[in-house]
């Protein structure tokens, strides 16, 4: 009998270390993997050069150097420091510390040339420094900076015939960022290193301990027999609660102490939860007992018939029914104990304690009920911005869901009348003023025609005029049957294959002679001239039109319009970027409504109907419309779906 408990103490000590050395090992992996990604750059660059610091540095100076020797060079403040004179001003702050930043500099080599002026500056004492430069192992050039950091590099020498090459010098000495940072980069994966043979360490322990118990769980001797502990009780259902509930509390408790300590810490315990969690289910699945220790199949079994019909009214006459059944055997039951104790526990644990549980689900049903009653009181008096109040029952939540789903309805169209009714009137109100301009010319110009004895040359005059405002007159109301057409998709659309490229130049090609007129000057980007997109031609013509009519019209004189032709995955791209004439105060999805213009003072002679009617085109050409405001820059976006 003493062999055989030394035995089992021995197997018990046994798999308790053997435990703890698991849960160890869990913890350590995690605290070691946390403490590994800290190291970023030696755990995922392959040399110095890939690392974040490094291009983060090199794109630093990179940038300090373009600055220098572009913007802060030719800076007038500047200009009087060099000559001596005491200047205090910011880009003189800012020339003062890349001075001294460079002077500082024991690695990093450049080489500026402006190709224009035939001026070179570099910091480089050797003969042919730009072979020097493209001798190292990376280096910076022109426009293709393969950087993340300080994209407004290429900005700076824009328009510009300079040419900028930089490069850190290989190998490199002593006494800047650049060799700190490489000496910290080779030492760091060091320890990456080590840090990485101790996680698989971690794992190899973990996994060796877990088929050990994998294997043994349940097994106390040699025989088939397999022992069950006494957590093993626990049902299956309130133990996975407790585990997943102990893992969230985990990852909240990592995101308010995210340090190492308290990872590994916290992934101690988990290991411990877990690790009970996982041997007790394979205990039970070898015993072949889970079922039997399940809560939820002996509800089912029990339960199956009472709520197999999933309606509210028969299930809760199904629960009553069920109700007085169980009350009935419970208080029938006390009449065979005779022990007062035993009559008093049997009462208090089981017959108060189910009435109770009742009463508790019983008074939520009634509560439930309460808030659906006042939830349709509410809205049915016009309440539509009514919240839903207090918990719902499961069986009864799709019942609120439902009027929910109705208010939001009766919301959304209510909101939808208060906005056409809204622009109803501010049609009546711009139509009536945009109209009512030039016939007022045309008849006082008609009455002067009639009233006055004037010469040929006056005649011609006012005829012009009367010329000017009835065309005027004409395109305001094309342009609002062609915008009620739009708006509301009575358009019969012929889609076909559009090469986006030519229809704009094509376009371009007829605003020429306005586009000089205006003083106006277009630069068109394209990366693609073979952009086939599926539209209709008449209606994408007209899209284009007035965009390009818009950027004429409202443009300021002796600027750029900037025309993007592009393409992505899904879509061919039209942008179009100008400056405005007038401050645009207004927002930019205002300007894409009916009669509403950039000119607020609605001086020009547009009809506010432009953007609109685009708008409503593109919709129906399946494509995206898109404005933006930036200060004074207005830039118009169109997508049309590519032939796929």
């Amino acid at each position: 009998m003493d062999t055989k408990w030394k035995k089992y103490k021995y197997i018990i000590y046994t798999k308790t270390v053997i435990f703890i050395l698991a849960c160890v090992s869990f913890s350590m992996f995690w605290g070691l993997s946390y403490k590994l990604f800290e190291f970023h750059d030696a755990l995922y660059s392959q040399n110095y050069y890939e690392t974040i610091d490094f291009q983060s540095t090199i794109g630093r100076y990179t940038h300090n150097v373009v600055e220098l020797n572009t913007k802060l060079i030719n800076d007038e403040k500047v200009k009087e420091y060099l000559s001596g004179k005491n200047v205090d001003a910011e880009n003189v702050r800012r020339y003062k510390i890349i001075i001294d930043r460079l002077s500082k500099n024991k690695n990093f080599i450049y080489y500026i040339k402006d190709n224009k002026t035939g001026k070179i500056v570099t910091n480089i004492v050797e003969n042919k420094p730009l072979e020097i430069i493209k001798n190292q192992p990376v280096y910076m050039y022109e426009n293709q900076w393969n950087t993340n950091y300080y994209t407004n590099i290429s900005d700076m020498i824009n328009n510009t015939e300079i040419k900028v090459y930089t490069a850190v010098r290989f190998p490199l000495k002593s006494g800047d960022e650049f060799y700190d940072d490489y000496t910290k980069f080779i030492n760091d994966r060091k320890v990456v290193l080590n840090y990485i043979i101790a996680i698989c360490i971690c794992l190899a322990v973990f996994f060796s301990a877990f088929i050990y118990f994998l294997i043994t769980a349940g097994k106390e001797a040699k025989d088939d027999n397999i022992k069950l502990l006494g957590i093993d009780n626990i049902p299956i259902e309130i133990s996975t609660i407790s585990v997943f509930a102990s893992a969230f509390l985990s990852v909240l408790i990592f995101s308010s102490f995210n340090n190492v300590y308290s990872i590994t810490f916290i992934s101690f315990i988990d290991a411990i939860i877990g690790m009970t969690y996982v041997l007790s289910i394979i205990r039970l699945l070898k015993a072949k007992k889970m079922w039997q220790y399940s809560f939820i199949y002996k509800s089912i079994k029990t339960l199956n018939n009472l709520f197999f019909n999933n309606g509210f009214r028969k299930t809760n006459i199904a629960l009553f029914a069920f109700y007085g059944i169980i009350n009935g055997i419970l208080f029938y039951s006390l009449c065979y104990f005779k022990d007062v104790f035993v009559l008093l526990t049997f009462f208090i644990f089981l017959v108060i304690a189910f009435n109770f549980a009742c009463l508790h689900y019983f008074s939520k049903v009634v509560v439930s009920l309460q808030n659906i009653i006042d939830a349709i009181e509410e809205i049915s008096t016009g309440n539509i911005d009514y919240e839903k109040k207090g918990e719902m029952l499961p069986e009864l939540k799709y019942v609120m869901d439902d009027i929910l789903n109705i208010q939001r309805g009766l919301k959304n169209a209510l909101n939808e009348a208060v906005k056409g009714e809204r622009m109803k009137a501010e049609l009546i109100t711009n139509v009536s003023h945009d109209l009512k301009t030039p016939l007022t010319s045309i008849i006082n110009y008609v009455d002067l025609l009639k009233k006055e004895e004037l010469d040929e040359k006056t005649k011609r005059e006012y005829i012009n005029i009367l010329n000017e405002k009835s065309q005027r007159l004409k395109q305001l109301i094309e342009d609002l049957i062609e915008f009620s057409k739009a708006s509301s998709g009575n358009l019969k659309v012929d889609f076909s294959n559009i090469n986006l490229h030519d229809l704009v130049v094509q376009s371009l090609g007829e605003f020429e002679a306005k586009i000089k007129k205006a003083d106006l000057e277009v630069v068109v980007n394209c990366t693609d001239k073979n952009i086939l997109v599926s539209s209709d031609g008449k209606y994408l013509w007209r899209i284009i039109e007035n965009l390009l009519s818009n950027a004429v019209k409202y443009s300021m004189k002796n600027t750029r319009i900037y025309i993007d032709i592009l393409k992505d995955d899904a879509y061919g791209i039209f942008s179009i970027k100008n400056i405005s004439a007038s401050p645009l105060n207004i927002p930019a999805e205002k300007l894409i409504e009916r009669f509403v213009r950039g000119d607020v003072s609605r001086s020009s002679d547009g009809s506010g109907l432009g953007l609109s009617i685009a708008n409503s085109l593109t919709e129906s050409l399946r494509g995206v419309f898109n404005v933006e405001i930036d200060g004074d820059l207005f830039k118009v976006t169109v997508k049309i779906p590519l032939i796929l």
